[in-house]
């Protein structure tokens, strides 16, 4: 039997590594991670320990020591938000840690049932792994298409959700683990503890176990109703790109119907010798031509319309209207979601601003930056109305506020989606809207 220890050693290191390489692909569901072979190579290592940490009742040690060990690997090896990091940290800690606690205490309960040697334990513990293997691979294949986008698309407020849930359950674990229910006698004036109520402790990690499994589960509902909300939005600058372009197109069929009336008052005015009549009626028709075919804002079409539209119609509501726009071709950022953050954000202005009866003092600035790798954007209005808020949140002063006051949320969800961070602030007379986002 000895003979074999040098294979079972070898057997239990490569059941090891399998199971860091499915725990790997699963974290990288949630964080990214750092460039570089090293951080990988410390990750999986790092899983590996994980994976095959030994955990017992009343042993604080062990238990700390995994949740201390994951909780260094995700600081030093991902690049992602905090808040990431510590979700993937309270989403998988507690399976590590229920899983490697129920397999050790089965193998130990095994070598008592059948009275095997200790040279058993190492075959009990390889057989356990292959077991783990089997939960890490079905968690992973099932999990993996409908986590693929939970870095994009779940924000600040559902991350908090599920990490007070998950927390919840990890507590209970491991009290149920270190302090585990007791049978106690009353023996001269004090306890002494006869045995532990392992049911209990194992019901605890289980129900563990299975609430962190659903916390996961429950992010493919969320992510598909944000998806929605961002389809919704992505066909709405859409259907308006394709009205401008519609728009436009009647515009220059009407101007190139009445080219010839135009050539003829330009040939009358020169015919009568009235130059100065024919420039300013050129000027004029230049004028017409240039409003048609729009602004050039930036070189992206479909934002470019919706910059004029909304350019437009601040305009047309006497609204004193300056928009600096400074947009990189290749900002990392798609460009339905962009054409959603300034449609929404213009869209609000333009309603604060028609609230103010003084058309004088109607006015928003636009200025956005591409510059050392972040993309800024600052919005500037003035307004008259009452801000409302509740829970950090703007609230919509429209009477339907069931079908209204989205507009601030989706831009937050969207800025989250890129890391980004989004800032408000206001006065009495003034709203600023700000946000930047790293497109490196």
């Amino acid at each position: 039997m000895k003979i074999l220890y040098p294979f079972m050693y070898l057997m239990q290191f490569i059941l090891s590594f399998w199971n860091a390489i499915y725990l790997y692909r699963i974290m990288g569901q949630f964080v990214d991670y750092r460039n570089g072979s090293l951080f990988k190579a410390a990750i999986i290592l790092g899983c590996c320990a994980m994976s095959n940490m030994p955990i017992d009742l009343l042993d604080p040690v062990n238990s700390l020591g995994i949740f201390c060990l994951f909780m260094g690997l995700m600081l030093v090896c991902s690049n992602s938000r905090l808040i990431n990091k510590v979700s993937v940290i309270l989403l998988l800690f507690p399976i590590i840690l229920g899983m490697n606690f129920i397999t050790g205490r089965l193998v130990w309960k095994i070598i008592d049932l059948t009275g095997s040697g200790l040279e058993h334990v190492i075959w009990l513990r390889n057989i356990f792994s292959l077991i783990k293997i089997g939960i890490w691979y079905l968690i992973s294949r099932n999990l993996a298409g409908r986590l693929k986008s939970i870095k994009k698309y779940v924000d600040t407020k559902t991350w908090l959700l599920a990490d007070t849930i998950c927390l919840l359950a990890l507590l209970s674990m491991l009290v149920a683990i270190i302090k585990p229910p007791s049978t106690n006698i009353l023996q001269e004036y004090r306890e002494i503890t006869t045995g532990y109520d392992l049911f209990g402790t194992y019901l605890i990690v289980m129900a563990g176990i299975f609430t962190n499994l659903g916390v996961i589960l429950l992010f493919d509902p969320l992510i598909e109703n944000v998806k929605m909300k961002m389809d919704h939005q992505a066909s709405r600058i859409r259907e308006e790109y394709y009205h401008s372009l519609e728009k436009q197109q009647d515009q220059i069929r009407k101007i190139r119907h009445e080219m010839n009336h135009h050539f003829q008052m330009l040939y009358t005015c020169l015919e009568q010798q009235n130059p100065k009549e024919a420039k300013q009626y050129l000027e004029t028709l230049l004028e017409q031509t240039q409003s048609t075919c729009g602004r050039k804002f930036c070189q992206n079409q479909v934002l470019n319309a919706i910059l004029n539209d909304r350019y437009g119609k601040l305009l047309e509501n006497q609204v004193d209207t300056h928009f600096n726009i400074s947009i990189d071709t290749h900002l990392g950022i798609d460009v339905m979601d962009l054409g959603i953050l300034f449609a929404n954000a213009l869209d609000n202005a333009l309603e604060a601003s028609l609230k103010i009866t003084e058309t004088n003092r109607r006015k928003v600035v636009l200025q956005t930056r591409c510059e050392n790798g972040m993309f800024s954007f600052r919005l500037n209005n003035r307004k008259n109305n009452e801000i409302y808020a509740s829970k950090g949140r703007i609230l919509t002063d429209k009477p339907d506020k069931r079908n209204h006051g989205y507009g601030l949320e989706t831009m937050q969800d969207l800025v989250d989606k890129y890391h980004g961070t989004l800032e408000i602030s206001y006065t009495d007379d003034e709203f600023t809207l700000f946000f930047y986002i790293r497109t490196l």
